[in-house]
């Protein structure tokens, strides 16, 4: 049987309705039938902007009665929540590699599956831009996101290393479905972060950007660099190729993927 049905926590729906869109599975609305559920993440506070210990989407999940198949963000393996949901009933799919370290740390059973989480064909090759593209989320101050922002997404080091003009990220909120036009200026990504853009850094590989980042995972689309002598080498490097279509790397990219859906079939999980 084909699961139908998906479950998106709400502090991920934007992502989690193209996903959804891209394998076929309506809103969860039944409890007793097999589901999807796309990332257990803890309730928000958005006055004192920090993560709250509850979590409604962990209420949902472990109150489903049917078969069900989890994908995660990051929130899940650093706040415990595998400690207080049955692991007898765990069908754990874990996407990037650094998912695969951590269900290797917490003992937790698994399949890796490169599962995309958008439709490639919104994504195709165009090309090169002269801008670069970072995943740099809407810059707060304040709260507990603030005191991590630089941290997390080093955005005074990057304007220092490149300047503020060459990057062509947005400045203020913006639905993952209006992203496009900052993709299509770019020349090449620069991932910061271990976990966050990572989604982003997929869907420029399929337009034919390479990701520039301190990430180790063996992508067909990765540069890794150590320093910044050597990002602003690769940078380099990659700029030469402004105008030009990169069909190979958009070709290699997609095939990363495991585009098959067997994985939606409670068979699969037996």
């Amino acid at each position: 049987m084909r699961i139908t049905q998906g479950y998106g926590s709400p502090a991920g729906r934007l992502r989690g309705n193209e996903f959804f869109r891209y394998w076929n599975l309506r809103e969860y609305d039944n409890p007793e039938e097999p589901v999807v559920f796309f990332g257990l993440y803890p309730d928000w506070d958005g006055e004192i902007k920090k993560m709250m210990n509850t979590s409604q989407d962990m209420k949902v999940y472990n109150n489903h009665k049917g078969f069900k198949v989890l994908l995660c963000g990051s929130p899940e393996y650093e706040m415990g929540y595998f400690n207080r949901i049955d692991k007898e009933s765990l069908n754990l799919v874990a996407v990037d590699d650094w998912e695969v370290d951590a269900c290797k740390t917490l003992k937790l059973p698994y399949k890796h599956l490169k599962v995309p989480y958008f439709d490639f064909d919104r994504y195709l090759p165009t090309k090169l831009g002269d801008k670069i593209y970072s995943h740099i989320p809407l810059r707060e101050n304040d709260g507990e996101w603030g005191k991590q922002f630089e941290k997390q997404f080093q955005y005074e080091k990057l304007m220092k290393l490149f300047g503020e003009d060459i990057f062509c990220f947005p400045k203020e909120w913006t639905p993952v479905h209006k992203m496009l036009p900052y993709f299509n200026q770019s020349f090449v990504n620069i991932k910061q972060h271990k976990v966050r853009g990572t989604v982003t850094s997929w869907k420029l590989g399929v337009m034919g950007r390479n990701t520039i980042t301190t990430n180790l995972e063996d992508a067909p689309n990765f540069l890794q660099y150590k320093s910044d002598d050597d990002l602003l080498r690769l940078v380099d490097e990659e700029s030469k190729k402004i105008g030009t279509i990169q069909n190979e790397v958009s070709e290699k990219t997609r095939n990363y993927f495991h585009q098959s859906d067997d994985w939606l079939h409670e068979d699969y999980w037996k």
